[in-house]
């Protein structure tokens, strides 16, 4: 764990010790921070907080074990310092403007492998379209709640989707915490409108913020690019002031990550790149999270919800980002909760399916097609798809004919006699399809 999420779960003693280490930068032999605490412990007591503190990375030991020194590494002498005292941070465009899209990572590669491996249970691609369709409502209510709650919004999860379903505020709770849920049921609705399409623009980032923010900051600062600073709360950052050199930023990141390959990489580049920016008066890492989303809801994976992130360890993270330029943290947060929040959106997408509408119209034909396709294969002969479909759906456009080569596919690898009636597919034949399917008769399917 990185020193800047590890110092937050300190025992008192711990704590004491760090704040000894603290005092100097040289290191001290563990009798001399023995001699700094309070209550005077034992050694063997400060032997275990220290060996404990050296395992957190919190400190690092040097010489023999009789004249050991200790002393805080440094990630953590500089976060075990309080943010004022810490020296200010300024903001150099340097770290989007050498990003080079398909050579710098942001995601270090055990996060993104773990982030791969958690999105491995949507077994099959969708069209972006109807993914979106299918994961939507749970999606809305996911990220609304989580992104919501990372701001320290208290609105629990049932609340959140009374509201956002119903329009019923829950009872005891201000109006701008409503208003901030509702806020991004909009702007993730335009999200999910959009999905498959070119959005790696300033304006669609600009739109998207205004959304966010509707109510909650002044008209004129709805999706407008900041020209006055802003306070970095609990960080020595210190965000650039320049609307010029933000807009440019801005725009060369929505650009750079549109040419990342990697979805996983591009989403983090954005949710990192966002909140390091700070072009807006307020709403940045909130519009970060939406963002982030566009890569992966675009290459139908399952989308990051932030439902299972820390929000302690979250803040933290992001304060590492900002203030060291350390991607780790954040991306630890971020795939921790991806691997725990997507398995579940990949259950979505593998048991509820919305039609498309070239299926629905051509209902009829699509069973014709099955026959036929079965026929010939209890025939004997082979199954080339491709062929079939160009000459079945001659009359439809290339793109109708992909979709419904895909759905052919799709419903003879999962024919048999219990649901061959839903095609019209006498029982016996297909129970005969699918032995000879199984045994695979049928490389093409």
């Amino acid at each position: 764990m990185h020193p800047a999420l590890a110092l937050r779960g300190l025992r008192d003693l711990e704590k004491e010790i760090v704040k000894a280490l603290s005092s100097r930068g040289d290191g001290m032999h563990q009798s001399g921070v023995v001699a700094r605490l309070p209550g005077r412990p034992s050694q063997s007591t400060v032997s275990r907080a220290m060996a404990r503190l050296v395992a957190a990375g919190i400190v690092e030991k040097s010489g023999t074990t009789r004249n050991a020194a200790f002393r805080l590494t440094p990630a953590a002498a500089w976060f075990a310092r309080p943010p004022h005292l810490r020296p200010p941070v300024p903001y150099d465009s340097a770290r989007i403007g050498a990003y080079v899209p398909n050579r710098t990572r942001w995601l270090p590669d055990a996060a993104a492998e773990a982030m791969r491996v958690a999105a491995a249970g949507v077994a099959h691609r969708l069209d972006a379209s109807t993914y979106s369709r299918e994961i939507a409502e749970r999606f809305l209510v996911d990220l609304s709640w989580a992104s919501s709650h990372l701001e320290g919004n208290t609105y629990d999860y049932l609340d959140t989707e009374a509201l956002l379903k119903y329009g019923q505020e829950a009872a005891g709770h201000d109006l701008a915490e409503a208003t901030m849920i509702l806020d991004h049921k909009n702007a993730i609705g335009l999200l999910l409108r959009l999905v498959g399409a070119d959005v790696y623009a300033s304006d669609f980032a600009f739109r998207l913020h205004a959304l966010l923010m509707r109510d909650l900051i002044s008209p004129e600062d709805l999706g407008r690019v900041r020209a006055n600073d802003v306070p970095i709360g609990g960080s020595s950052y210190r965000p650039s002031a320049s609307r010029p050199q933000l807009s440019e930023d801005l725009g060369a990141l929505m650009w750079k990550a549109g040419q990342v390959q990697d979805p996983f990489e591009a989403g983090f580049l954005l949710l990192a790149g966002i909140a390091w920016l700070q072009a807006f008066v307020d709403g940045n890492k909130r519009l970060g999270r939406l963002l982030c989303n566009v890569p992966l809801l675009w290459a139908g994976l399952p989308p990051l919800s932030f439902v299972g992130v820390d929000r302690g360890d979250y803040l933290a993270a992001i304060v590492a980002f900002y203030e060291l330029g350390d991607a780790t943290p954040l991306a630890d947060a971020i795939a921790s909760g991806y691997a725990r929040a997507a398995p579940s959106y990949a259950a979505a997408v593998a048991t509820r399916r919305m039609p498309r509408g070239v299926e629905v119209r051509e209902r009829p034909r699509v069973e014709g097609a099955v026959s036929a396709l079965v026929a010939a294969a209890l025939a004997g002969g082979p199954v080339d798809m491709n062929a079939f479909s160009a000459a079945f759906f001659a009359d439809l456009p290339e793109e109708e004919r992909r979709v419904l080569e895909a759905s052919l596919r799709e419903i003879l690898k999962g024919l048999g006699p219990m649901n061959a009636v839903a095609w019209g597919v006498d029982e016996g034949r297909a129970e005969a399809f699918a032995r000879k399917r199984d045994q695979g008769d049928f490389p093409d399917l």
